[in-house]
Order: C-alpha cells, then sequence, then structure tokens
C-alpha cells in the first residue's frame, strides 16, 4: 500500500467518524498552526488553528448517526502533489428531516 492509499484511508475514516459526532480523528490530520483557514464546517470561514478546532468540535457536536459513502473519481500523485476528486453522500439521521450532502 502506498503512503497516498494509506492517507486517503485515513482520511475517509476519520470523515466517517467525524459524521458520527468523533471529531479526534479528522482534527488529528490537520496542521495545529496559526496560519491555517478553512471554508466550510456549516458555512464558516475560520482563521488559526484555535478557530478551526472550535469549528470542527461544533460541526461534530451536531452529528451523531450520520454515515459517508465515497467514490473515487479521479486520484494524481505526482512531484510532491497529490490531489484526489471524490463523490461524497453524506447523511445523518439524528436530527429531522435527515441532511444529505453531495460534493464534487
Amino acid at each position: 500500500m502506498s503512503a497516498w492509499d494509506e492517507f486517503t484511508g485515513q482520511v475517509l475514516d476519520a470523515s466517517r467518524r467525524f459524521v458520527q459526532g468523533d471529531a479526534e480523528p479528522f482534527k488529528s490530520l490537520w496542521p495545529h498552526r496559526d496560519d491555517m483557514t478553512i471554508f466550510g464546517g456549516w458555512g464558516a470561514c475560520e482563521q488559526s488553528w484555535a478557530a478551526v478546532e472550535a469549528r470542527f468540535d461544533w460541526v461534530a457536536s451536531r452529528d451523531s448517526e450520520g454515515w459517508l459513502d465515497r467514490e473515487n473519481l479521479l486520484e494524481g500523485v505526482d512531484q510532491g502533489i497529490a490531489y484526489p476528486v471524490t463523490s461524497n453522500a453524506a447523511v445523518d439521521d439524528s436530527i429531522t428531516p435527515p441532511r444529505c450532502v453531495s460534493v464534487i
């Protein structure tokens, strides 16, 4: 198994645990630095690890019975850069109506 395959497996496992309400594995994959930024997490833009971590904790706390399925459409690893293109389906059955998200 390549390092890329191992990493994408960790991301998938962490993402599945995230929609079950456990943010810790997902957070462990991110750099814990003050110069980081995310766009997402229920529409927010957060800057600095403290703000990003708080957002991840808040988002994960909203999910407890979700599931995630992912289909790899394309991926590439070349000269120090790697990228996936995926189709994701996530559903959280713990809220009414259940929330479904699809991202490419």
